[in-house]
């Protein structure tokens, strides 16, 4: 996985959703600012239509299937949330929908506010480098199951010019570049991917990375899954494990912020990003998630 800038969860349905939202498909990162780069459908609302809107309001869904959407309410391309979005955004504005127990965070509701009013953008000529195809598959779940070849030597850095340290305390700003996954193993809810974002590509533990880079993770099938972080002032990013559980492995992954775009086309099946995006690189990564 690489880098990305802005954490962004969007809970969207329009109209009677009926019984099916499911509680834990909520929000639980406040992004304060709109992402530098602008908001487009193919980088920001269309993975939050799929991961919270598109059960019910699907163009191919009928009948039952629909739990009682319109039908004539779709979400699930850009030409329908175009014209259903002022109707969308006042639903959200009024806490009509999504149906309790779900709800959207004030973030969540200006970022789509933002897309409405800067003209609903589609998708963005973006500068796209694959920076993982080399990468080989690890078909690991859990880090402790790899081999643990010794990281190659290098020159330590840190872009950023600032450290993490203990007397910061802990929470979501802790330990930028480090094993998250293993750490948070014993929590209620563990960790289900996480990993830091960092300025350089041998930027050294607790080294702080970079905020507001785009995050997704695509699941396979013929319709995948996507869901999206952004990273926070740390460069920390994570899903905790009952925020992946559509997502069906191998995954592939990319980064973006201010136009650039960087993919992970060689699919994985390891979500903790530390197993191979190390200081020195492990399994062919060539070092930390980047977006230099």
């Amino acid at each position: 996985m690489h880098r990305f800038a802005a954490s962004v969860v969007l809970l969207l349905a329009l109209s009677a959703c009926g019984e099916k939202v499911d509680p834990v498909q909520q929000s639980t990162d406040v992004v304060e600012d709109i992402p530098p780069d602008g908001i487009s459908w193919c980088r920001h609302i269309e993975p939050m239509m799929k991961n919270f809107c598109t059960d019910c309001h699907a163009s191919s869904l009928i009948g039952p299937a629909r739990n009682g959407a319109p039908a004539s309410a779709n979400f699930d391309t850009y030409a329908s949330t175009f014209a259903g979005a002022d109707a969308a955004q006042k639903k959200m504005t009024d806490s009509l929908m999504p149906p309790p127990p779900a709800r959207i965070f004030t973030a969540d509701k200006k970022l789509f506010g933002e897309w409405i009013s800067t003209g609903r953008r589609e998708c963005d000529p973006v500068v796209s480098e694959d920076i993982t195809s080399d990468v080989p598959t690890v078909d690991h779940s859990v880090v402790s199951d790899l081999p643990n070849p010794t990281d190659t030597p290098v020159d330590l850095t840190c872009t950023s010019g600032t450290f993490w340290n203990e007397s910061a305390g802990n929470g979501e700003l802790m330990r930028p570049g480090a094993d998250c996954v293993t750490c948070h193993s014993t929590n209620s809810l563990p960790f289900a991917a996480a990993g830091t974002v960092m300025g350089g590509l041998h930027d050294q533990d607790n080294c702080t990375g970079i905020d507001r880079v785009a995050v997704s993770i695509k699941g396979s099938g013929a319709n995948p899954v996507i869901v999206v972080k952004v990273s926070n002032p740390s460069g920390n990013f994570y899903w905790e494990s009952n925020e992946l559980r559509q997502i069906t492995p191998p995954y592939t992954a990319r980064i973006s912020a201010n136009g650039v775009v960087r993919e992970m086309t060689s699919p994985q099946s390891n979500f903790n990003c530390t197993a191979c995006h190390t200081a020195a690189g492990k399994f062919g990564a060539p070092g930390r998630i980047s977006i230099q």
